[in-house]
């Protein structure tokens, strides 16, 4: 995937000596986090909401007494629409940097940022931020526990006497789990349940029916407290090192519910 299949358009511009009062505004009224800098018409520098905060305000400062070229970040560094995301991603890392100018011959064309790498390719995660670990969303382990709910019930279906379809519920939640294991290896949480179902699942055929009631019972419960605690803990696509990202669902409304 490429810089420009990404990146975001048009991008916000001001003079260098626009004083950061307006800048502010700019930011509320346009919800943008960040204003590319020019002189003359030309990019020279970028002011992000950071700047504003650490510049200006948490120095006791006024922000009409300052223009954006006193606080803007400069050289700007830039990359091409041809560029890869890979690309992108090791070269905010290396500048420790978390927005990028796209340009094209000479001209401001977009701007790709953290966000937007991030929301199309979360693989990137561990480039950007490598000390923390992406953890598989509570949207996405909802979807386990409802097919849990199933098997659960069929296990106690008095009908359902040769449990065909049992054993191959079971062996679908193994798979899907298994699958979100593989790709957030660094969610240890769910790593330690996807053990405990995997441990059952190679055991099954030698245990009791109580024996799976019980086991299955456990599973469900630890897994509707993981979901729970995620749901409470991420009230934004990103927050506390936490990387849920669009899959995050609120708890609060009629779907709400506490884990049994």
């Amino acid at each position: 995937m490429k810089v420009k299949e990404i990146m975001s358009r048009p991008i916000v511009t001001e003079d260098e000596g626009t004083n950061i009062y307006k800048l502010t505004e700019i930011l509320e009224k346009l919800g943008v986090g960040s204003v590319v800098i020019t002189k003359d018409g030309e990019p020279v520098g970028i002011v992000t909401e950071r700047d504003m905060i650490s510049k200006v305000m948490l120095r006791d400062k006024k922000p009409s007494d300052f223009c954006a070229k006193e606080i803007m970040s400069s050289p700007l560094i830039t990359i091409g629409p041809e560029a890869s995301i890979s690309e992108a991603s090791k070269l905010m890392v290396e500048k420790r940097i978390r927005r990028l100018p796209v340009i094209e011959k000479g001209s401001l064309i977009g701007l790709i940022s953290v966000r937007n790498i991030l929301s199309e390719t979360p693989e990137c995660v561990k480039r950007i931020y490598p000390k923390v670990h992406a953890l598989i969303s509570a949207l996405s382990l909802e979807k386990i526990e409802v097919t849990l709910i199933k098997v659960e019930q069929l296990l106690t279906d008095p009908k359902n006497e040769d449990f065909e379809d049992y054993s191959k519920g079971l062996e679908r939640i193994h798979k899907d789990m298994n699958e979100l294991i593989t790709k957030y290896e660094g969610d240890a949480e769910m790593g330690a349940l996807f053990k405990k179902l995997d441990e059952f699942c190679k055991k099954k055929d030698d245990l009791p029916l109580g024996e799976h009631k019980e086991r299955l019972s456990d599973i469900l419960k630890e897994l509707r407290h993981v979901i729970c605690w995620r749901k409470l803990k991420t009230p934004s696509g990103f927050s506390s090192g936490l990387l849920p990202f669009s899959d995050f669902k609120g708890l609060a409304g009629s779907g709400a519910r506490l884990p049994k």
